[in-house]
């Protein structure tokens, strides 16, 4: 048959089946006049193969051809392009101005942008993609993932209460006793971090979670039953199931993978908890910390209990040697909020990634805009138009700001790194592959080694641990003389002794440690603040948000499993007794705003792993916490940028063993950068005869 009548026979065919509304015909068209032998295929009867073909209709065929899938890709990726645009911007548009007709017009471009989708999801999910090249039949299987409803009502609907429920969190604010009426970021969050009096930070605790959780918990509920409805559409047992997939597309042991990664870091965060329980002790008192083994979770200086490091004047170790308060005074006096994105551009730029573009600088939000209600919650933003990455955060000169900035433009970077693959693979490999990136350049940005550098570190202080250094301090002998018995027991060999004072050193007594260990002590718990402490939290918001999806927990004991989980994992208690009057959940922001959670509790793991893996392949030498990946010139950047320009393309497993040469998240790299930290508290523990846990507590109900 020649090469026209199959053409002709082709257009025949898809017009009696309904579908020349969605197929680019005149592309396929072109593409069988050039494809002989594949039109061929349309007049065939459907021959055996390694699959069965059950009811296979000759049109059936034409999902079968690459030139077709190819061509519908295409368009596809085209007109997604165009939509991602407007919703970014209209987003964005929101975000910085928070009014009601900034609001609607996220909503009608939402709905709009929902109803293409589901058309063109329609015709994708046609396609045999095990017929397919794997290419193609990802792009087809990424994109046809969706748990929206067709009914346009329930997505209208689901719609409108998520953004009744966002703006009601963004706007609310409290009136305490004796003081003006603050909101969450212009005052709440500074007496929750700064304040020293356990009953104002009662007060600030329950003001919010008064004001802000019962507001939005009828809404949740309804939010959650159309969430689910629209999943069990879409082939989902429920909303949690589909979640789980497009956050980590095909990981099926994704629930075993997580539960694994917190049994290995739970070890480090009891100690951890143990010995922040006893400097709050000594602190505020038995009366008010209680005796069960848990924390008040309104003592540890964040609304939330997530990061404790707001309370570093409490749990200081040594004092004496502390130069944070320094570096902080250092970096206010000589910095604004310019200097410190600049820094961070540099910093980025100097591994051998990109600086940022003229439109990043242009559009981003770097400062509260005055007479505006903004969202202050730091975001990065992928406008899906050439160039233009914006960020959007209330910036003050501050160090945790500094690296939240290193945090943020570490999604940038992934932008711009993956910025010419088509629309459907512009997204990160996995979800925690976005939120790890930022955070593994921040671990090496935070090194003495770069400090210094930025003239923030007001103190000679070298990373090894070499004998010229050693030799330098006054206080080391003790150490010295202990190490050396160690060698001479045959505890370690003499050529592994430098390596080993690092696990040596932390199980000495204070007087017996040197200034730089003492500093380097306070470095890691420090930081274990902000990472360690987080991890239950982490782990624990969308286990029980999943709980909630699948029905495990009804809308009848919402707060009790709240409560139970943060008992469970976290190891802290409400400062009051709560009830189900209360909705705790919705007082974090994620909640109310659907934002995914879990992503932070794997990232926090896979950016030790990444960073290890870099600091392996450009030669690092030594103590995990010390690699500076500048220190070897820009391979670090080329190697990530080589990897994270794949964007969703490959799995994420792939992309991993590249970085890492390994196909699964592991938190052994976490663990051995806190080794002497680990091996510190469990001294200090031991010594002070502090319990491990709260076995025998119970949540204040």
């Amino acid at each position: 048959m020649q090469p026209k009548k199959c053409s002709e026979l082709l257009l025949l065919l898809l017009n009696l089946c309904a579908v020349v509304s969605s197929l680019n015909l005149h592309q396929i068209l072109g593409h069988a006049s050039n494809n002989t032998a594949s039109l061929g295929l349309l007049l065939q009867s459907p021959q055996p193969g390694p699959m069965s073909r059950p009811h296979w209709s000759v049109l059936d065929d034409v999902y079968t051809m690459p030139g077709v899938a190819s061509d519908f890709l295409r368009m596809t990726n085209r007109e997604l392009m165009h939509w991602k645009h407007q919703l970014a911007t209209t987003q964005w548009d929101y975000v910085t101005n928070m009014t009601r007709h900034n609001e609607r017009k996220v909503s009608a471009v939402s709905e709009r942008y929902q109803a293409w989708r589901a058309t063109r999801r329609k015709e994708a999910r046609k396609f045999h993609t095990d017929y397919l090249p794997d290419y193609l039949a990802r792009q087809l299987k990424i994109f046809s993932l969706s748990a929206t409803s067709e009914d346009a009502k329930v997505a209208r609907r689901t719609a409108e209460l998520q953004s009744e429920m966002t703006t009601s969190y963004a706007s609310s604010s409290v009136c305490l006793i004796n003081r003006s009426c603050l909101s969450l970021d212009s005052g709440l969050a500074d007496l929750m971090a700064r304040s020293r009096d356990p009953l104002v930070l009662q007060e600030v605790w329950l003001a919010w979670r008064d004001v802000v959780g019962p507001a939005v918990k009828d809404d949740y509920t309804e939010f959650v039953s159309l969430l689910n409805a629209g999943a069990r559409e879409n082939g989902f047992r429920d909303y949690s199931r589909y979640w789980r997939e497009d956050l980590f597309f095909q990981t099926p042991d994704l629930d075993g993978m997580l539960d694994h990664l917190w049994q290995e870091v739970k070890p480090l965060y009891l100690q951890l908890h143990a010995y922040v329980r006893r400097k709050l002790r000594q602190t505020y008192g038995s009366d008010v910390m209680g005796t069960d083994g848990t924390i008040p979770a309104h003592l540890l200086g964040d609304m939330w209990a997530q990061h404790w490091g707001h309370v570093w004047d409490i749990v200081s170790p040594y004092p004496e040697v502390d130069k944070k308060g320094e570096m902080e005074a250092r970096l206010k006096r000589g910095s604004d909020v310019t200097d410190l994105f600049r820094a961070t551009e540099s910093f980025y730029v100097s591994l051998g990634m990109q600086p940022m573009s003229r439109d990043f600088w242009n559009f981003s939000m770097f400062t509260r805009p005055p007479g505006a209600q903004v969202d202050c919650h730091a975001s990065s933003y992928d406008m899906f138009y050439p160039g233009d990455f914006r960020l959007k955060m209330c910036t003050e000169v501050s160090l945790g700001d500094f690296w939240t900035a290193h945090h943020e433009m570490g999604h940038i970077q992934y932008f711009m790194a993956y910025a010419d693959q088509p629309a459907i693979f512009r997204e990160g490999a996995n979800s925690a592959f976005h939120e790890a990136l930022g955070d593994t350049i921040q671990l090496s940005a935070m090194t003495d080694r770069h400090l210094r550098y930025l003239g923030l570190q007001g103190f000679p202080h070298a990373d090894e641990y070499d004998d010229d250094d050693d030799n330098s301090d006054d206080d080391n002998d003790g150490r010295k003389d202990n190490i050396q018995n160690e060698i001479k027991r045959g505890r370690f060999s003499k050529k592994k002794s430098r390596q080993s004072r690092q696990y040596i050193w932390p199980q000495l007594m204070d007087d017996e440690m040197s200034s730089r260990e003492k500093r380097t002590v306070n470095k890691l718990l420090s930081q274990a603040l902000e990472k360690i402490a987080f991890l239950p939290f982490g782990y624990l918001v969308d286990l029980w948000r999943w709980g909630v999806m699948s029905g495990d927990i009804t809308p009848q004991d919402y707060n009790r499993r709240w409560w139970e989980l943060r008992l469970q994992y976290q190891g802290v208690r409400s400062p009051v007794p709560r009830s189900e009057a209360d909705f705790d959940p919705g007082a974090k922001y994620h909640i109310p705003a659907h934002s995914p959670y879990i992503s932070y509790f794997v990232s926090y793991s896979l950016q030790f792993q990444l960073l290890e893996s870099l600091c392996r392949r450009v030669g690092h030498q030594g103590a995990l916490h010390t690699c500076d990946l500048t220190a070897t010139g820009q391979r670090a950047g080329w190697i990530l940028r080589n990897v994270l320009s794949a964007g969703s393309s490959r799995p994420w497993q792939d992309q991993l063993s590249d970085l890492t040469g390994s196909r699964k998240v592991s938190s052994s790299a976490l663990m051995e950068y806190f080794l002497p930290l680990h091996r510190w508290l469990e001294r200090e523990n031991s010594l002070y005869g502090e319990t491990i846990g709260w076995d025998e507590a119970e949540i204040n109900w």
